[in-house]
């Protein structure tokens, strides 16, 4: 396996890297500052019941916020509560997806045709993120014909506390390196532009596992903080190397780093079907704290 094939994965995060704001506009104009305060679910805060040891879990809202801030938009654009967030198209579905944190400023289905208005001027199928707060826009945006898909689940346990130890063989590896050699590195491996201004975007604390099996490389993962939130990125495992506990020792390293960083949760979103992970990270002592689904605009 060359460096090309360890690098193929969806976001990496570096160490002590520049960070650049996001642009954020109101749709009828002028400039607004600061994070979302809020999103339909409620003011974030603490899942119901918390963790083993007396830890807090993030719930929906917090999450939503934290991911917000971990995975940012190039622009956001506001109809009222509602951010409608744009990005290169490879930068993902959340970067690319209107994002209910309130009412719109306007009745919904004139704020509907307002989206699929803004998403078609800049050539793309518009998108909603959808968390369960949102039933009413969701059953309106079905009767459209949009269709569901990515339904994720989110997941989450205490970051300190007990981990698994290392899988026989396996280790974790930090790396800290310049941008620029980073930059190269991702383009080798597939990881391109669009996703690299992501990351530069992206503030907070964070850090980056290379993850080995014997002297191999075989795997990787990222963290990002958001306060006392970690959210983990970019778990993944050579496919040909799976079944050796390599998964689990990254994800350690990454929930022991987010403690030493000051994060007193770490939280990840998968998608539901993908039973292999949601199997790992059940092993690993996480907890649904919620869930959300997207919804794209008719073709």
């Amino acid at each position: 396996m060359g460096r090309g094939d360890l690098l193929r994965c969806d976001v990496v995060v570096l160490e002590g890297s520049a960070v650049a704001e996001p642009t954020v506009r109101a749709a009828t104009g002028g400039t607004l500052s600061g994070a979302p305060e809020s999103v339909t679910a409620g003011a974030p805060g603490c899942a119901p019941g918390g963790a083993p040891g007396g830890v807090s879990l993030p719930d929906m809202a917090r999450f939503a916020l934290a991911s917000d801030v971990t995975w940012p938009a190039a622009t956001v654009e506001t109809l009222g509560g509602w951010n409608l967030r744009l990005s290169a198209e490879a930068a993902g579905s959340r970067a690319n997806s209107a994002w209910v944190r309130s009412p719109a400023d306007m009745a919904e289905d004139d704020a509907i045709d307002a989206v699929e208005a803004f998403y078609r001027s800049h050539g793309r199928a518009a998108r909603f993120q959808i968390w369960p707060a949102d039933a009413a826009l969701d059953a309106a945006l079905a009767a459209r014909g949009w269709v569901p898909y990515d339904a994720c689940a989110i997941l989450a346990r205490p970051a300190g506390g007990d981990w698994p130890a290392a899988g026989e063989g396996t280790a974790a590896v930090r790396l800290e390196m310049p941008l620029a050699m980073a930059s190269r590195l991702w383009a080798e491996g597939g990881v391109g532009a669009e996703r690299q201004a992501v990351f530069a975007r992206a503030g907070g604390a964070r850090a980056l596992f290379l993850g080995r099996i014997g002297q191999q490389p075989a795997g990787m993962v990222g963290v990002t903080l958001d306060g006392e939130v970690a959210v983990t990125q970019a778990l993944w495992v050579d496919p040909t190397l799976r079944g050796r506990g390599l998964g689990a020792t990254l994800m350690a390293a990454a929930g022991r780093a987010a403690a030493e960083l000051g994060a007193t949760a770490i939280a990840h979103a998968v998608v539901t079907d993908n039973a292999p992970a949601r199997a790992l990270y059940a092993r690993l002592g996480f907890q649904s704290v919620g869930h959300y689904h997207y919804r794209r605009a008719p073709a």
